[in-house]
């Protein structure tokens, strides 16, 4: 079984059939155009499952197989445990393979196929690590687009999957937005801004500024959003947040008919 970060919960809640196979591939099959680096799914004449077989134990001709196994398998338990003694390590690692199963149970294997190559992408080193948050990172940016948000560069822009955004809000290049911030409707965040844990309001300017952990209510502005920017605040900001770090300076001017209610402190 893979390591697949990108597995979307409604593909792996999909029904599985109950055709009478013993072992299914759920979402587990595909076609590439570049099967290098996979286990090949091997079929015999009627197009059934036959086995599995790992790159490495590849005879020439098979090279050339394209549907390939992105490891996800479930198993009827009542057929599974009698097979797991009578796999070998026959194979080029000398290792156990699961996969063994399948020509085990063959003809009894169904193959699901999954049209998504990023959902099944297994990650085994920093650089499929990468690829895979690079994907995750891309699908919220998505998802957040299609609900009003104004995302000006996807490929600079960095935001956890549990980030909440308003509509009508503009993010702007090299902002990132971590764990658990939520931000109104209206706002404008970045360029530059880094946030964490923050509860932003509606109608919140927010320039090139680090904030985490605090809340900041309706009608602010902070950071470097204008030329010569004053520092607005209406609401909160714990202790946790740190717009300035001077020893003492006022955190902001009030908007029109907006109260001035405290200082930041370091």
């Amino acid at each position: 079984i893979k390591l697949q970060p990108a597995r979307r919960a409604a593909t792996a809640e999909e029904p599985l059939p109950t055709n009478g196979s013993q072992t299914v591939n759920p979402g587990s099959a595909l076609h590439s155009l570049e099967p290098s680096g996979w286990g090949r799914v091997v079929r015999d004449r009627e197009g059934k499952v036959e086995k599995i077989l790992e790159e490495r134990d590849l005879e020439p001709a098979q090279t050339a197989l394209k549907e390939c196994n992105a490891g996800v398998y479930a198993f009827w338990g009542a057929a599974l445990w009698p097979l797991l003694s009578r796999l070998t390590t026959r194979n080029a690692q000398g290792e156990y393979y699961l996969t063994e199963l399948v020509e085990l149970m063959y003809p009894r294997v169904t193959a699901i196929l999954s049209d998504d190559l990023g959902e099944v992408q297994g990650v085994n080193d920093r650089e499929q690590l990468a690829l895979a948050s690079q994907l995750l990172r891309h699908r919220t940016i998505r998802r957040l687009m299609q609900h009003g948000v104004t995302i000006e560069d996807p490929d600079t822009t960095f935001i956890t999957s549990d980030v909440a955004v308003g509509p009508d809000t503009v993010i702007h290049p090299m902002t990132t937005l971590g764990r658990g911030v939520r931000v109104g409707v209206d706002c404008e965040i970045g360029p530059g801004a880094r946030l964490q844990g923050m509860q932003v309001g509606d109608r919140v300017r927010i320039g090139g500024s680090v904030l985490e952990d605090s809340r900041i209510g309706d009608d602010v502005e902070i950071g470097g959003v204008r030329p010569d920017p004053p520092w607005h605040h209406s609401g909160v900001i714990s202790q946790g947040g740190h717009p300035r770090r001077d020893k003492e300076q006022q955190c902001g001017r009030p908007f029109p008919d907006q109260p001035f209610l405290q200082r930041a402190r370091q």
